[in-house]
């Protein structure tokens, strides 16, 4: 048992003739001043409690108040580190499916910016075929009525002589 491991009223060590027990208060108390106090209360803070002798039949919840530190923190970092490996690597590779996915995205990003780029372009030659149809449309328009009123009637009402008319 650890040095520290002593009866808590009268700061002992355990030895054959004084074997420690532990209060369900969460008090150490030795078989030799157990006897002088009242059964059924703790020696230490006087509440009702039960008495359970330290050996090796003691519940593994008293025994694990009772272990060495050092081997206990081994125990829980060793799991500890295998829980943190093992996320990381989830982690690292979900990390990597989605870089993965983002660069495809950025690349399918920079591929519809190019067609926009055409299609711009094309919609721009377009708009300057139609303006340069509307403009020759609306000359011909203006030339054709005054073509057709004094082309085609004469002052006297008869129609000219112009062919294809």
């Amino acid at each position: 048992m650890s040095c520290w491991v002593c009866c808590n009223c009268c700061f002992l060590s355990p030895s054959p003739e004084r074997k420690l027990a532990v209060t369900s208060c969460g008090h150490v108390i030795c078989s030799v001043c157990y006897q002088k106090g009242s059964h059924g209360r703790c020696l230490i803070c006087s509440s009702q409690c039960q008495v359970s002798p330290l050996s090796d039949k003691s519940s593994s919840d008293v025994k694990a108040l009772f272990s060495d530190i050092g081997v206990v923190a081994t125990r829980h970092l060793t799991e500890i580190s295998k829980v943190v490996a093992f996320q990381a690597r989830h982690q690292k590779r979900l990390l990597s499916y989605y870089k993965q996915k983002n660069h495809k995205l950025e690349d399918m990003l920079a591929t519809i910016k190019q067609e926009m780029q055409q299609m711009g372009k094309k919609l721009n030659d377009q708009r300057a075929y139609i303006a340069k149809l509307e403009n020759s449309l609306q000359h011909h328009s203006l030339k054709a009525p005054s073509q057709t009123s004094s082309s085609l009637h004469t002052p006297h009402g008869n129609k000219s002589d112009v062919p294809g008319l």
